[in-house]
Order: structure tokens, then sequence, then C-alpha cells
């Protein structure tokens, strides 16, 4: 097994910029870097293409999706996100 170590994390967003403050929340409890998309969150599938659109740009190594904010506690951002990434996914694992 090899293991290696995260370089960095970058939270990712899509919100006016009404949401700067949840942005900054994660800066200060440990996240690297923030990147907002300036949108009005909608609905899930749109949410879904920004970030999917994002990742595509920033080539990030693994993304973590939220199950209770990222898409109005429908738990759906993950799985659409790797979808449109062609990307496999894991989805609901208990703590």
């Amino acid at each position: 097994m090899t293991l290696r170590r995260c370089e960095s994390v970058t939270v990712a967003h899509v919100g006016p910029a009404s949401s700067e403050p949840t942005i900054r929340k994660a800066l200060a409890i440990g996240a690297d870097d923030a990147i907002r998309v300036n949108a009005e969150a909608n609905d899930a599938y749109f949410v879904s293409a920004q970030i999917a659109d994002l990742v595509r740009k920033e080539q990030f190594d693994i993304i973590i999706c939220g199950i209770e904010s990222s898409d109005f506690n429908g738990s759906t951002v993950g799985g659409m996100v790797a979808e449109f990434l062609g990307v496999p996914s894991v989805s609901a694992v208990p703590d």
C-alpha cells in the first residue's frame, strides 16, 4: 500500500456573494483555499454541473461532497458530479 499526504484542501461552493461567510468558515477550520462559483444554486443538477466544470479545469485528486447542505439535504450532488466526470463514487457511508 502506498500512502500519500494530502498537499492541500480546496473548498468549492456554488452560490451568490452572500454565501461568503460559509466559505470563510471553511477556511477558518482548515481549508487551504476556496473557490466560489458565483451563481444562484437553484437545484442539485445545476450545482453538480458547476462543480464538475470546476473540477475539470482545476484537476483535483479526490472530491468529497457533504450530504446535508450541498443540495438542500438531498444527498445527490456527489453522485451527479461523479456521473458528469465519469468517475466512480461512494455514497452514504455511515459513521
